[in-house]
């Protein structure tokens, strides 16, 4: 079975007029397996000079989510982070510094043998994430 890659039509841009910390998010859901398959999902930021992917499970019903943080412009030695959320939880507090200063990220999901469904937060009031993003504002 083949692995697909979906890409978010639009990418997380750095704004542009940063004093204050700016958080992009997005969950991936997973809603069904293939019989006798093995199930894979990643989630990820895809960036001009890599890619950042984080492999996560498998089991129907798994909520997984990215986000991505760009300092504040007065934190100038600050480079952008993201983390990664496990089911409404952040996964084990691990926090991943980005290698270089970026202003584009392309959000992804790289999936084989299942079926998903994303939330980029476009409508909070009637499907809400299931991590709660204010810990984080």
């Amino acid at each position: 079975m083949e692995v697909i890659i979906v890409f978010a039509q639009r990418p997380f841009n750095k704004p542009t007029n940063n004093n204050d910390q700016h958080l992009f998010y997005f969950e991936v859901k997973i809603i069904e397996k293939a019989e006798n398959q093995n199930c894979y999902v990643g989630i990820g930021l895809d960036y001009k000079v890599g890619t950042y992917i984080r492999g996560v499970g498998s089991n129907v019903g798994d909520v997984y989510g990215c986000a991505l943080v760009f300092p504040a412009m007065n934190e100038k030695k600050k480079l952008p982070f993201y983390f990664c959320t496990e089911n409404g939880s952040r996964d084990s507090g691990n926090t991943y510094v980005l290698n270089e200063e970026g202003d584009s990220f392309r959000p992804f999901v790289k999936l084989r043998s299942c079926s998903v469904e994303i939330n980029f937060g476009n409508n909070l009031d009637s499907k809400p994430f299931t991590y709660d993003i204010t810990k984080n504002i």
